[in-house]
Protein backbone atom coordinates (compact mmCIF):
# COMPACT_ATOMS: atom_id res chain seq x y z
CA UNK A 1 0.00 0.00 0.00
CA UNK A 2 1.00 3.32 -0.59
CA UNK A 3 -0.10 7.16 0.93
CA UNK A 4 -0.65 10.12 -2.10
CA UNK A 5 1.13 13.48 -1.00
CA UNK A 6 -0.69 16.29 -1.64
CA UNK A 7 1.15 19.55 -1.75
CA UNK A 8 -0.34 22.87 -1.60
CA UNK A 9 1.43 25.73 -3.51
CA UNK A 10 0.78 29.09 -4.29
CA UNK A 11 -0.44 28.73 -7.03
CA UNK A 12 -4.39 28.59 -7.06
CA UNK A 13 -4.25 25.76 -9.94
CA UNK A 14 -2.39 23.11 -7.91
CA UNK A 15 -5.13 23.45 -5.18
CA UNK A 16 -8.29 22.52 -7.83
CA UNK A 17 -5.49 19.59 -8.75
CA UNK A 18 -5.33 18.74 -5.73
CA UNK A 19 -8.76 18.46 -4.66
CA UNK A 20 -9.43 16.00 -7.69
CA UNK A 21 -6.90 14.12 -6.48
CA UNK A 22 -7.83 13.84 -3.44
CA UNK A 23 -11.39 12.53 -4.79
CA UNK A 24 -9.47 10.12 -6.47
CA UNK A 25 -7.48 8.26 -3.89
CA UNK A 26 -11.06 8.33 -1.75
CA UNK A 27 -12.95 6.64 -4.38
CA UNK A 28 -9.93 4.05 -4.60
CA UNK A 29 -9.52 3.67 -0.74
CA UNK A 30 -5.57 5.46 -0.94
CA UNK A 31 -5.10 7.43 1.86
CA UNK A 32 -3.38 11.30 1.40
CA UNK A 33 -1.03 13.37 3.12
CA UNK A 34 0.05 16.65 3.69
CA UNK A 35 3.40 17.25 2.39
CA UNK A 36 4.70 21.05 1.78
CA UNK A 37 7.77 21.26 -0.07
CA UNK A 38 10.56 23.02 1.72
CA UNK A 39 13.45 24.39 -0.34
CA UNK A 40 14.74 26.70 2.76
CA UNK A 41 13.59 27.30 6.21
CA UNK A 42 11.99 31.17 6.51
CA UNK A 43 10.15 32.74 4.50
CA UNK A 44 12.84 35.78 4.33
CA UNK A 45 15.27 33.36 2.71
CA UNK A 46 13.37 33.43 -0.73
CA UNK A 47 15.73 36.10 -1.71
CA UNK A 48 18.98 34.16 -1.13
CA UNK A 49 17.65 30.86 -3.19
CA UNK A 50 17.54 33.14 -5.74
CA UNK A 51 20.39 34.66 -5.55
CA UNK A 52 21.73 31.32 -5.61
CA UNK A 53 19.65 30.12 -8.58
CA UNK A 54 21.03 32.92 -10.59
CA UNK A 55 24.49 32.09 -10.06
CA UNK A 56 23.94 28.20 -10.63
CA UNK A 57 22.34 29.34 -13.90
CA UNK A 58 24.31 32.47 -14.97
CA UNK A 59 21.09 34.64 -15.57
CA UNK A 60 21.18 38.25 -13.84
CA UNK A 61 18.61 38.68 -10.91
CA UNK A 62 16.61 41.47 -13.43
CA UNK A 63 16.05 38.67 -16.10
CA UNK A 64 12.31 37.95 -15.94
CA UNK A 65 12.96 34.01 -17.05
CA UNK A 66 14.92 33.42 -13.76
CA UNK A 67 12.76 30.94 -11.55
CA UNK A 68 11.38 32.62 -8.57
CA UNK A 69 10.06 30.54 -6.04
CA UNK A 70 7.97 31.67 -2.95
CA UNK A 71 6.33 30.05 -0.66
CA UNK A 72 9.15 27.07 0.32
CA UNK A 73 9.61 27.42 4.14
CA UNK A 74 8.68 25.71 7.01
CA UNK A 75 5.79 26.26 7.67
CA UNK A 76 4.19 26.64 11.47
CA UNK A 77 1.56 24.00 12.29
CA UNK A 78 -0.91 27.05 12.36
CA UNK A 79 -0.29 28.00 8.91
CA UNK A 80 -0.20 24.13 7.90
CA UNK A 81 -3.32 24.17 9.59
CA UNK A 82 -4.61 26.58 7.35
CA UNK A 83 -3.65 24.85 4.20
CA UNK A 84 -4.60 21.59 4.46
CA UNK A 85 -7.40 19.59 5.93
CA UNK A 86 -7.56 17.56 9.01
CA UNK A 87 -7.14 14.12 8.09
CA UNK A 88 -4.28 14.32 5.97
CA UNK A 89 -2.23 16.58 8.38
CA UNK A 90 -3.44 13.52 10.93
CA UNK A 91 -1.78 11.15 8.36
CA UNK A 92 1.13 13.40 8.73
CA UNK A 93 1.52 13.32 11.96
CA UNK A 94 1.34 9.09 12.52
CA UNK A 95 3.82 8.64 9.34
CA UNK A 96 6.03 11.08 11.47
CA UNK A 97 5.64 9.33 14.30
CA UNK A 98 6.72 5.49 12.39
CA UNK A 99 9.91 7.30 11.53
CA UNK A 100 13.25 7.25 13.50
CA UNK A 101 16.04 9.25 13.28
CA UNK A 102 18.89 7.55 14.97
CA UNK A 103 22.14 9.64 15.17
CA UNK A 104 24.69 7.68 16.46
CA UNK A 105 26.63 6.37 13.31
CA UNK A 106 28.07 3.39 12.98
CA UNK A 107 31.74 3.38 13.83
CA UNK A 108 33.79 2.98 10.13
CA UNK A 109 35.40 -0.54 9.99
CA UNK A 110 37.92 -1.68 7.36
CA UNK A 111 37.09 -5.34 6.13
CA UNK A 112 39.45 -7.73 6.03
CA UNK A 113 41.94 -8.40 4.03
CA UNK A 114 42.21 -12.17 2.66
CA UNK A 115 45.59 -13.79 4.09
CA UNK A 116 46.70 -16.87 3.65
CA UNK A 117 45.89 -19.37 6.27
CA UNK A 118 47.55 -18.96 10.04
CA UNK A 119 48.99 -15.55 8.78
CA UNK A 120 48.13 -12.02 10.32
CA UNK A 121 47.50 -8.84 8.36
CA UNK A 122 50.77 -7.49 10.30
CA UNK A 123 53.10 -10.11 9.81
CA UNK A 124 52.20 -10.57 6.26
CA UNK A 125 52.27 -6.64 5.64
CA UNK A 126 55.28 -6.35 7.26
CA UNK A 127 56.56 -9.62 4.71
CA UNK A 128 55.86 -7.49 1.84
CA UNK A 129 57.19 -4.59 3.17
CA UNK A 130 60.54 -5.62 3.61
CA UNK A 131 61.20 -7.88 0.56
CA UNK A 132 59.89 -4.02 -1.42
CA UNK A 133 62.85 -2.48 0.72
CA UNK A 134 65.13 -5.11 -0.73
CA UNK A 135 63.92 -4.47 -4.39
CA UNK A 136 64.07 -1.15 -4.25
CA UNK A 137 67.60 -0.89 -2.87
CA UNK A 138 69.07 -3.57 -4.95
CA UNK A 139 69.52 -5.94 -2.27
CA UNK A 140 71.37 -3.38 -0.01
CA UNK A 141 69.08 -1.66 1.89
CA UNK A 142 70.90 1.04 4.08
CA UNK A 143 70.41 0.55 7.99
CA UNK A 144 68.69 3.98 7.70
CA UNK A 145 66.21 2.39 5.76
CA UNK A 146 65.47 -0.62 7.67
CA UNK A 147 65.16 1.83 10.69
CA UNK A 148 62.48 4.29 9.33
CA UNK A 149 60.60 0.94 7.73
CA UNK A 150 60.39 -0.93 11.53
CA UNK A 151 59.38 2.52 12.59
CA UNK A 152 56.44 3.05 10.41
CA UNK A 153 55.46 -0.52 10.54
CA UNK A 154 55.00 -0.58 14.26
CA UNK A 155 53.16 2.87 14.25
CA UNK A 156 50.68 1.22 11.35
CA UNK A 157 50.61 -1.82 13.06
CA UNK A 158 50.03 -0.40 16.65
CA UNK A 159 47.10 1.63 14.89
CA UNK A 160 45.45 -1.00 13.59
CA UNK A 161 45.91 -0.19 9.86
CA UNK A 162 47.96 -2.92 8.20
CA UNK A 163 44.49 -4.30 6.31
CA UNK A 164 43.92 -0.69 5.36
CA UNK A 165 47.68 -0.47 3.57
CA UNK A 166 47.12 -4.37 1.94
CA UNK A 167 43.74 -3.10 0.56
CA UNK A 168 45.44 -0.53 -0.92
CA UNK A 169 48.63 -2.42 -2.19
CA UNK A 170 46.27 -5.02 -3.97
CA UNK A 171 43.93 -3.16 -6.33
CA UNK A 172 46.95 -0.74 -7.23
CA UNK A 173 48.77 -4.06 -8.33
CA UNK A 174 45.83 -5.37 -9.75
CA UNK A 175 45.60 -1.82 -11.79
CA UNK A 176 49.22 -1.87 -12.49
CA UNK A 177 49.23 -5.73 -14.11
CA UNK A 178 46.12 -4.86 -15.91
CA UNK A 179 48.24 -2.09 -17.43
CA UNK A 180 46.15 0.82 -16.11
CA UNK A 181 48.20 3.75 -15.48
CA UNK A 182 48.43 4.80 -11.43
CA UNK A 183 49.74 7.52 -10.69
CA UNK A 184 53.52 7.62 -8.62
CA UNK A 185 51.25 9.14 -5.67
CA UNK A 186 50.71 12.30 -3.91
CA UNK A 187 49.73 14.43 -0.99
CA UNK A 188 51.25 13.00 2.35
CA UNK A 189 50.84 9.63 1.39
CA UNK A 190 54.71 10.23 -0.50
CA UNK A 191 56.48 10.47 3.47
CA UNK A 192 55.58 7.05 3.72
CA UNK A 193 58.26 4.62 2.84
CA UNK A 194 56.14 2.01 3.73
CA UNK A 195 53.82 2.84 0.62
CA UNK A 196 57.31 3.46 -1.34
CA UNK A 197 58.09 -0.77 -0.63
CA UNK A 198 54.83 -1.35 -1.32
CA UNK A 199 54.57 -0.20 -4.52
CA UNK A 200 52.33 2.08 -3.56
CA UNK A 201 54.00 5.07 -4.39
CA UNK A 202 56.86 5.46 -6.34
CA UNK A 203 58.75 8.60 -4.72
CA UNK A 204 61.23 7.82 -1.84
CA UNK A 205 61.02 9.77 1.15
CA UNK A 206 63.92 9.29 2.25
CA UNK A 207 65.68 10.74 -0.53
CA UNK A 208 63.59 14.04 -0.47
CA UNK A 209 63.35 13.89 3.32
CA UNK A 210 59.71 13.62 3.40
CA UNK A 211 58.04 13.12 6.77
CA UNK A 212 56.12 10.13 7.57
CA UNK A 213 54.19 11.92 10.84
CA UNK A 214 52.74 14.13 8.22
CA UNK A 215 50.67 11.26 6.87
CA UNK A 216 50.19 8.76 9.76
CA UNK A 217 50.48 10.26 13.18
CA UNK A 218 49.78 8.38 16.61
CA UNK A 219 49.09 11.13 18.20
CA UNK A 220 46.46 12.34 16.08
CA UNK A 221 44.13 9.33 15.41
CA UNK A 222 42.48 9.16 11.88
CA UNK A 223 42.23 7.04 9.08
CA UNK A 224 45.24 7.30 6.76
CA UNK A 225 44.68 8.81 3.61
CA UNK A 226 45.83 7.66 0.38
CA UNK A 227 44.91 9.73 -2.73
CA UNK A 228 45.58 7.57 -5.48
CA UNK A 229 45.53 8.88 -9.45
CA UNK A 230 43.44 6.61 -11.80
CA UNK A 231 42.16 7.23 -15.21
CA UNK A 232 39.04 8.31 -15.70
CA UNK A 233 38.13 5.88 -18.02
CA UNK A 234 39.75 2.78 -16.30
CA UNK A 235 38.50 3.82 -12.97
CA UNK A 236 35.73 1.79 -12.73
CA UNK A 237 37.71 -0.98 -13.58
CA UNK A 238 39.56 -0.90 -10.32
CA UNK A 239 35.92 -0.02 -8.30
CA UNK A 240 34.59 -3.12 -9.62
CA UNK A 241 37.59 -4.85 -8.57
CA UNK A 242 37.56 -4.02 -5.18
CA UNK A 243 33.64 -4.47 -4.61
CA UNK A 244 33.99 -8.05 -6.01
CA UNK A 245 36.53 -8.67 -3.70
CA UNK A 246 35.39 -7.40 -0.75
CA UNK A 247 31.37 -7.14 -0.85
CA UNK A 248 29.80 -4.30 -2.47
CA UNK A 249 28.29 -2.55 0.91
CA UNK A 250 32.19 -2.39 1.71
CA UNK A 251 32.57 0.30 -1.36
CA UNK A 252 31.34 3.80 -1.46
CA UNK A 253 31.86 6.82 -3.35
CA UNK A 254 32.59 9.77 -1.21
CA UNK A 255 31.36 13.74 -1.82
CA UNK A 256 32.98 16.47 -1.05
CA UNK A 257 30.93 19.46 0.12
CA UNK A 258 32.00 23.02 -0.70
CA UNK A 259 30.82 26.55 0.24
CA UNK A 260 31.51 30.07 -0.92
CA UNK A 261 34.05 31.69 0.72
CA UNK A 262 33.89 35.73 1.24
CA UNK A 263 36.21 36.20 -2.35
CA UNK A 264 33.81 33.93 -4.30
CA UNK A 265 30.61 35.63 -2.50
CA UNK A 266 31.38 38.97 -3.13
CA UNK A 267 32.35 37.65 -6.99
CA UNK A 268 29.19 35.99 -7.87
CA UNK A 269 26.66 37.97 -5.85
CA UNK A 270 27.98 41.23 -7.67
CA UNK A 271 27.27 39.41 -10.79
CA UNK A 272 24.23 38.39 -10.02
CA UNK A 273 23.24 42.07 -8.59
CA UNK A 274 24.73 43.25 -12.10
CA UNK A 275 27.57 45.88 -10.68
CA UNK A 276 30.06 45.87 -12.86
CA UNK A 277 33.19 44.25 -12.51
CA UNK A 278 35.34 47.81 -12.15
CA UNK A 279 33.39 47.86 -8.53
CA UNK A 280 33.60 44.49 -7.44
CA UNK A 281 37.76 43.72 -8.55
CA UNK A 282 39.01 46.18 -6.49
CA UNK A 283 37.64 44.74 -3.65
CA UNK A 284 37.78 41.10 -4.47
CA UNK A 285 41.28 41.12 -5.09
CA UNK A 286 42.12 43.30 -1.88
CA UNK A 287 44.33 40.53 0.42
CA UNK A 288 42.10 41.02 3.45
CA UNK A 289 38.74 39.92 1.09
CA UNK A 290 39.07 36.47 2.90
CA UNK A 291 37.22 37.98 5.41
CA UNK A 292 33.41 38.34 5.14
CA UNK A 293 33.17 41.05 8.05
CA UNK A 294 36.01 42.78 6.71
CA UNK A 295 33.94 42.78 3.56
CA UNK A 296 30.71 43.98 4.99
CA UNK A 297 32.71 46.85 6.99
CA UNK A 298 34.73 47.93 3.68
CA UNK A 299 31.33 47.99 1.79
CA UNK A 300 29.92 50.29 4.31
CA UNK A 301 32.43 52.80 4.35
CA UNK A 302 33.23 52.83 0.25
CA UNK A 303 29.34 52.36 -0.91
CA UNK A 304 29.15 55.74 -1.36
CA UNK A 305 32.48 56.95 -2.99
CA UNK A 306 32.98 53.93 -5.49
CA UNK A 307 29.24 53.08 -5.94
CA UNK A 308 27.72 56.41 -6.19
CA UNK A 309 25.14 56.36 -3.04
CA UNK A 310 23.88 53.67 -4.79
CA UNK A 311 22.51 52.45 -0.88
CA UNK A 312 19.93 50.17 -2.58
CA UNK A 313 22.57 47.84 -3.71
CA UNK A 314 24.52 48.04 -1.24
CA UNK A 315 22.64 47.00 1.42
CA UNK A 316 21.28 44.15 -1.02
CA UNK A 317 24.43 43.39 -1.52
CA UNK A 318 25.60 42.77 1.96
CA UNK A 319 22.81 41.03 2.58
CA UNK A 320 22.71 38.37 -0.11
CA UNK A 321 26.22 38.21 0.67
CA UNK A 322 26.07 37.21 4.26
CA UNK A 323 23.88 34.59 3.17
CA UNK A 324 25.42 33.46 0.47
CA UNK A 325 28.96 32.77 2.10
CA UNK A 326 27.19 30.21 4.37
CA UNK A 327 25.57 28.30 1.67
CA UNK A 328 27.00 25.09 -0.24
CA UNK A 329 28.66 25.80 -3.22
Amino acid sequence: SFDMALSYQEASLWKKRNAVLKRLCQKNGIRTVALNRIYYLKREDASTLRVLTSIRTGLPLSDSSLPNVQGRWLLSPSQMAALYESDDLKRTDELAAMCHADYQLPKAGLPAFPLPQGVSAETYLRSLAYAGLKKRTQNQPPQSYIDRLKYELDIICQMGFADYFLIVYDFIRYGRKNGINIGPGRGSAAGSLTAYCLGITMVDPMEYGLLFERFLNPQRVSLPDIDTDIPDNRREEIIQYVAQKYGRDHVCSIITFGTFGARAAIRDVGKAMGIGQRWILPLHSDRKADSVTWFIHALSISSCSIWHCRSKDCHAMKASMLQVSSCPV
